[in-house]
């Protein structure tokens, strides 16, 4: 653990928490040129991830790219498909796969989005409706289990085994389909837990056993 946090601000500007010599937040470099930076991620190799809400198709949200420990700075790989307005999420694998580390990119208009090298190239991974994706969890074990669930403001919930080739609902006890969040239990391949959070409902726990919410 090296206590290192990062933090995406209204302006576009990501931080990162400078404990020595006292706590201080410092700014990485303009990181993208958004109205908000919505979303942030760091794999474990240290490649940092920021999102922005661009506020529209002529203003598009960016999605940023920076290699921290070789310091080369911010790049902006670009997703498939037309330009959209908010980067909402990033989910990312804890282990290594072949090319890298795979992550996620969930957008308010423009869906769910996979790399499976640590985002320098993007692939889109279709949902079955298209609905704002406002969060994903990933197993612990993706690279072997190929595990996620993906929150949406809409529709509930989905679940691939797969890393998004195919889906199925998770909708069965769930009152409010507009989820804020999502979240796979560490012990999640013994247990079976997952924990979501609706816009109205609050926290909610998945019940592998009764298979439902």
């Amino acid at each position: 653990f090296d206590g290192v946090v990062y933090a995406g601000t209204w302006g576009g500007e990501v931080y990162r928490l400078h404990y020595a010599p006292e706590a201080t937040w410092l700014p990485q470099r303009r990181a993208v040129n958004g109205l908000w930076a919505w979303a942030v991620d760091l794999t474990p190799s240290g490649v940092l991830f920021a999102g922005t809400w661009g506020g529209s198709p002529f203003w598009p949200g960016i999605l940023g790219r920076n290699e921290m420990p070789a310091g080369t700075g911010w790049e902006f790989p670009g997703l498939p498909g037309l330009p959209g307005g908010e980067l909402t999420t990033f989910a990312v694998a804890k282990k290594t796969g072949p090319a890298g580390h795979s992550v996620f990119a969930g957008t308010w208009d423009r869906g769910l989005f996979r790399s499976d090298d640590s985002g320098r190239t993007w692939i889109n991974v279709s949902l079955p409706t298209p609905q704002p994706v406002r969060s994903v969890s990933l197993s612990v074990n993706y690279e072997t289990d190929r595990t996620l669930y993906v929150g949406t403001w809409g529709t509930g919930i989905y679940r691939s085994f797969d890393g998004g080739a195919t889906w199925g609902q998770l909708n069965a006890g769930l009152g409010d389909h507009r989820i804020r969040a999502v979240a796979m239990s560490t012990n999640y391949a013994s247990d079976g837990v997952v924990y979501a959070g609706s816009d109205s409902e609050g926290v909610l726990r998945w019940h592998p056993t009764d298979n439902r919410w």
